[in-house]
């Protein structure tokens, strides 16, 4: 995979926080940089998503929302489940 190098200014203590989690996990900062802004353009793309199926569509109803925040809260436990086992 073709890397660049990037230069971003970010707030002292997010600096400082990124570089102890950095050192904690044993990680290159720059790996949990690429991991946060991956997952925020996942993020961005879902809710683009659903802006477009709502206008096609019409709002999500109570119930939809409950159900998809009980299968986010699963897919969640899950996760953490199985990076706890590392």
């Amino acid at each position: 995979m073709a890397m660049r190098k990037m230069t971003f200014t970010v707030p002292e203590a997010l600096a400082q926080s990124l570089m102890e989690a950095a050192r904690r996990e044993g990680d290159p900062a720059s790996q949990l940089v690429t991991s946060a802004v991956e997952r925020e353009l996942r993020l961005l793309l879902a809710r683009r998503l659903v802006e477009d199926w709502e206008a096609e569509n019409g709002a999500f109803s109570e119930a939809e929302l409950a159900d998809i925040s009980a299968e986010i809260a699963a897919a969640d436990a899950e996760a953490i489940r199985a990076y706890g086992s590392d």
